[in-house]
């Protein structure tokens, strides 16, 4: 290894690790204009970061920072919002099958390969240079539920990153939220689901919750409980991306 090169890689350790300690120790985030959380559910960190749930049986959050750029730029109580909710294989299972199973979405039960679409978000397909993000999930089965907030839903702004679990709920609060009761144990063995939230504009993606914001739900609980064990720290949660 040349001289110069030992001298740039020492530049960037000492760069790095100084901004690693300042971004650990601060305890000041800032909160994003759309989040997704879930409850029960951890953080998992990695290539891939993203609020993991529990439980196949839990509550998922769309979450609304009303006082974020956007929210201010956008009137965010006019936006209809959509989450997407979409088949993820574990390594080793592909997408498309033949049965994949099914899942409960407040109070209604789904199958999968009789009832989804196949392809990305959103649904409209001619405008697919303008579709959602696919960070390692998409093509595969989804559907888009799209709601308007209930503006009587407030809670105190909060980072899902950072305290996963659900809001606070308070009338003062300057966080929205609409609430979705999901059960994904139907699915076949080997497949989870993954949650996307976002807004469109004629009819294409326009803002989206960040992949560090977006949420999936369980990994095999031999992993769940190593990611318990080690802090939720260095999982690479979708291998196959």
């Amino acid at each position: 290894m040349s001289v110069v090169k030992r001298r740039m890689n020492l530049m960037s350790v000492i760069v790095f690790v100084p901004c690693l300690l300042l971004v650990a120790g601060n305890t000041v985030f800032a909160e994003p204009y759309l989040m997704l959380d879930a409850d029960p559910a951890v953080y998992v960190y990695g290539d891939e970061e993203s609020i993991v749930t529990t439980s196949p049986v839990f509550t998922l959050y769309a979450l609304v920072n009303s006082e974020a750029p956007e929210a201010i730029s956008d009137p965010f109580w006019l936006e209809t919002y959509y989450l997407s909710a979409a088949i993820v294989p574990n390594p080793g299972y592909n997408v498309p099958g033949p049965d994949l199973g099914s899942y409960s979405f407040n109070g209604s039960t789904y199958n999968v390969v009789g009832f989804m679409k196949y392809g990305t978000p959103p649904i409209e397909e001619y405008l697919k240079q303008n579709d959602l993000p696919s960070h390692g999930i998409y093509e595969t089965y989804f559907h888009e539920y799209f709601f308007m907030l209930n503006l009587d839903n407030k809670a105190t702004l909060y980072n899902s990153m950072v305290t996963p679990g659900g809001p606070t709920p308070d009338p003062y609060g300057t966080l929205y939220y609409q609430a979705f009761e999901v059960d994904v144990s139907g699915l076949a063995s080997g497949y989870n689901m993954h949650f996307d939230l976002y807004t469109l504009c004629s009819p294409s993606v326009d803002k989206f919750a960040p992949f560090s914001h977006d949420v999936t739900t369980p990994i095999p609980a031999s992993v769940i409980l190593g990611i318990l064990g080690l802090g939720v720290a260095g999982w690479k949660l979708r291998k196959y991306a």
